[in-house]
């Protein structure tokens, strides 16, 4: 019901200036959803500021699985909805394969810069393959969840 709040400490006194929310439109709540995950892969770090965090680092999640919560566990175990704040960072795999005529230094490289390039996120890691004139790029992509 608050628009603004700000806090302000002097020596060992606290002064909390708050405005009231004029408007009774709850904006927020229509948000009120959990964060699923859009892919597959291990989960590498968790930030949630409001929620509630299912996983943690290093479990594997997949696609749709859901990732925080919109409730948050109050006193004697009570559940409140809530909107979510917060973001899961994920480790994907991506893998892109080429065929060439003949194989080739410089054509493995360009072939792994069309991976990192094409990939949907971060680039982690590559790993590249060769297999007679086939080459295939394996790209470990950090993709964020949430907001």
């Amino acid at each position: 019901r608050l628009s603004f709040v700000t806090c302000k400490k002097s020596g060992n006194v606290l002064v909390i200036d708050s405005v009231l929310n004029i408007d009774e439109q709850d904006i927020l709540q229509e948000n009120i959803k959990d964060v699923t995950s859009t892919r597959s892969g291990i989960v590498e770090s968790v930030e949630v500021l409001r929620g509630t965090a299912l996983v943690k680092k290093g479990d594997a999640v997949n696609v749709g699985d859901v990732l925080i919560g919109a409730y948050m566990i109050g006193k004697n175990e009570e559940v409140y909805p809530t909107y979510v704040v917060g973001k899961v960072s994920i480790i994907t795999q991506e893998t892109f394969e080429y065929d060439f005529d003949s194989v080739s230094e410089e054509l493995i490289k360009i072939a792994e810069s069309t991976a990192k390039f094409n990939a949907s996120g971060e680039v982690v890691s590559a790993k590249t393959e060769v297999n007679g004139n086939a080459v295939k790029v394996v790209v470990d992509v950090r993709i964020i969840i949430g907001n």
